[in-house]
């Protein structure tokens, strides 16, 4: 078969056919996670009836490792506009996709498979559906959302469409992403922590980019939206951010955040005041002169640094949930009735601690008489 025979498709029917006799006659670049090997095709064409609907093809059933594409234009100057590599069959290597059709465009069909010696027996259904809506605005990179540092955005990509991007470096390059845009300004922020949170049936990916839309650099990405910890961030600088699901179904609300990292925004004592303020638990505390507690305090770490001397006063604390670094030139002196406590769990499985910390306690010595 070739392009100008394709056989045209309507909506609620089922076709198969072989692909072993076929030829490549029209090579498509590699999009949709479809490979650019010359793998024989087969064309079918789709023209709606003068009314928007998703149209879905599905090789679910086929007996090969199939690929599909789908395409506006004429032959030799397509345009692709979804595609899908593996989505379905028992062994997940069969193909589906949907696309948009505005009710009088013809689309054109590509039926192929993975490689340039895939071929064999497939069976395509083809169903349509009302439009989702409503449409997903953040769809392109180019409408981003934005998202502010510091506040949770309830969101969704349930109306999203396959992306002409290419794939998170986590997931699979033979996948169709379904994906959804966001940014967000690192401000005064050189590390981010970022999270995203979903509840079954939907199931995500997320992926953060730096750069700008067209020239994107990924910097990390999560198949399953884990907590990423990004670092290294440049000061106020747009981060993109690419929420994806893998299947229409999969796709759903979610929560998006970022925020800063835990234990990473240090307040450091120096002459007389903090850099940040008094160190909270979520801070590392760096204490680079001389330092007299007079209050109790908390910190998720804590550094002495170069010759400061530290004293933790009578009558008060000073609580660390990490790491303990001193010094070889510094101390840290422990009055009696004071207390520095590093968090249990925290110490029972780390080796990081270092230098040395004196600690005074007051005993009462009693004389004992020996007849």
């Amino acid at each position: 078969m070739v392009y100008a025979d394709a056989i045209p498709l309507a909506c609620g029917t089922t076709v198969s056919g072989f692909t072993t006799q076929a030829t490549n006659d029209q090579p498509n670049p590699a999009v949709f996670g479809v490979s650019s090997d010359l793998s024989p095709n087969v064309w079918y064409s789709y023209t709606g009836t003068g009314a928007t609907q998703v149209v879905t093809l599905s090789l679910c059933n086929s007996d090969y490792d199939t690929a599909i594409l789908v395409a506006t234009g004429t032959a030799g100057n397509l345009t692709y506009i979804a595609g899908n590599e593996d989505a379905c069959g028992s062994d997940g290597l069969k193909s589906e996709t949907s696309f948009t059709s505005d009710g009088t465009t013809t689309y054109w069909v590509m039926v192929r498979g993975y490689s340039d010696f895939s071929t064999g027996q497939y069976s395509m259904a083809v169903t349509c559906s009302a439009p989702c809506t409503p449409a997903t605005a953040n769809d392109e990179c180019s409408t981003a959302s934005t998202l502010t540092a510091g506040t949770p955005l309830a969101s969704d990509n349930l109306c999203a469409t396959p992306s002409t991007n290419g794939y998170p470096t986590c997931d699979s390059q033979f996948g169709t992403y379904y994906d959804a845009w966001y940014k967000v300004n690192s401000g005064t922020y050189t590390s981010l922590r970022f999270s995203l949170a979903y509840t079954a049936p939907t199931l995500l990916g997320y992926a953060v980019y730096s750069g700008s839309c067209g020239t994107l650099v990924q910097v990390d990405c999560s198949t399953t939206g884990a907590n990423l910890d990004v670092t290294g961030l440049t000061l106020n600088t747009d981060y993109y951010i690419r929420v994806y699901a893998k299947t229409t179904g999969a796709r759903g609300g979610f929560t998006l955040s970022a925020g800063p990292v835990p234990c990473s925004i240090a307040t450091t004592y120096s002459n007389g005041t903090w850099s940040n303020g008094y160190p909270v638990a979520s801070q590392p505390a760096i204490i680079a002169s001389d330092f007299t507690s007079d209050m109790d305090l908390a910190a998720c770490s804590l550094s002495v640094t170069g010759t400061a001397h530290v004293i933790i006063s009578a009558g008060t604390d000073f609580n660390i949930t990490g790491v303990v670094s001193v010094d070889a030139t510094a101390s840290v002196t422990v009055s009696n009735d004071a207390n520095l406590v590093q968090d249990a769990a925290y110490v029972a499985t780390t080796t990081n601690n270092v230098g040395n910390i004196k600690v005074k306690r007051d005993a009462k010595m009693w004389r004992q008489d020996y007849v």
